[in-house]
């Protein structure tokens, strides 16, 4: 899926000390194709920031006077849809706003299948969250 866009609708119980938030995922190296709710990370804007993976590791979407909108909102329904475009433009949309930085895209291909709700080999990537609706 080297050019994909990803949509999720969920809702975010909790965001645990031990997770790392990744919902969506189609990595088969590196980082690929994703999207974090929140990841404890030092290189990550902040621990409940959505995120998108691409590339050699999660990238940061929002300025630092923006993380509100940007801030993964706990107990209520929000839509996140991240555009992966190969050389190409690659954004965070949450609540249809765009994400205040991009990326250009530069991954393997992937791997033939979507994996939802964590990464395929990581027990400890997943979120504390409902899954309302995937779409690809």
């Amino acid at each position: 899926m080297p050019d994909c866009t990803l949509t999720i609708g969920l809702y975010l119980e909790s965001i645990p000390e031990e997770a790392y938030g990744y919902v969506l995922n189609n990595e088969e190296e590196g980082w690929d194709r994703g999207i974090a709710l929140h990841d404890p990370r030092e290189y990550i804007a902040g621990k409940n920031m959505i995120t998108s993976t691409l590339g050699d590791r999660p990238w940061k979407a929002w300025a630092d006077d923006n993380l509100e909108t940007g801030t993964a909102p706990v107990k209520e329904w929000f839509h996140v849809t991240a555009v992966f475009r190969q050389g190409g433009e690659c954004a965070v949309y949450v609540n249809g706003v765009k994400s205040d930085y991009t990326s250009i895209g530069n991954n393997s291909d992937g791997l033939p299948y979507l994996i939802v709700g964590r990464k395929l080999d990581r027990p400890n990537h997943w979120a504390d969250a409902w899954i309302k609706e995937v779409k690809v």
